[in-house]
């Protein structure tokens, strides 16, 4: 399954390279988007590639949660650790691409500023090799603040987890965090495919985000 990927990329970039039809619902569309965009020289072939991008970026979205989920792990959360920089560049993703955490624990994570004190988040910057969440209290001496976080994110139903740095170009760092709601699930044994999956679809995702710009 990871490398349907790579298939489905490709199938849906030539789609995008072509540019618009020019048709009546297309036309109908553009007086709904800013006239910036749509009365640019290449304003139609731009809006194409707009929505394209978006649909194929669910669509690539959609598998990873998929793909993930075969393996025990149906909780996903992707985006950038580098977007909060005063330098952050353009190549840089979003902070938050895609999370699908139980709603009431990313309420209470945000209410709480959880991410100034997620010992995932702080670990991250420091590895260069996907970790579970089990070993980090193993590992580290953790503070009360960090072990709040792990423990409420075992009641929210995140009982086990998978994190996978991602560095790019630039400085470029982005997160893959994998979790599973199964008590019995073993996140060493998924680990290795866990990590292919993360860096498979991040380099798609960068890839359909180039499309735009190109």
């Amino acid at each position: 399954m990871i490398v349907a990927f790579g298939r489905a990329l490709r199938r849906e970039e030539a789609e995008v390279a072509q540019g618009p039809c020019p048709n009546r619902s297309t036309q109908k569309t553009q007086h709904r988007l800013p006239k910036s965009v749509a009365e640019a020289p290449n304003g139609p072939i731009l809006l194409h590639r707009m929505r394209k991008t978006e649909s194929i970026s669910r669509g690539v979205v959609h598998l990873l949660v998929s793909c993930s989920s075969e393996q025990g792990f149906s909780q996903v959360a992707y985006g950038a650790l580098t977007d909060a920089e005063p330098t952050r560049r353009p190549e840089y993703l979003p902070a938050a691409v895609t999370v699908n955490f139980p709603s009431a624990w990313c309420e209470r994570y945000a209410e709480r500023r959880y991410n100034a004190i997620d010992p995932v988040v702080r670990r991250t910057t420091m590895q260069s090799a996907p970790f579970l969440w089990d070993q980090l209290a193993h590992k580290y001496q953790l503070q009360p603040g960090e072990m709040r976080v792990l423990n409420e994110a075992k009641e929210a139903g995140l009982k086990h987890g998978v994190t996978v740095p991602l560095f790019g170009p630039f400085g470029q760092l982005s997160v893959a965090s994998f979790a599973s709601r199964f008590d019995d699930v073993d996140p060493e044994y998924r680990l290795s495919r866990l990590n292919a999956l993360a860096w498979q679809f991040h380099h798609a995702f960068a890839e359909i985000r180039a499309v735009i710009g190109g």
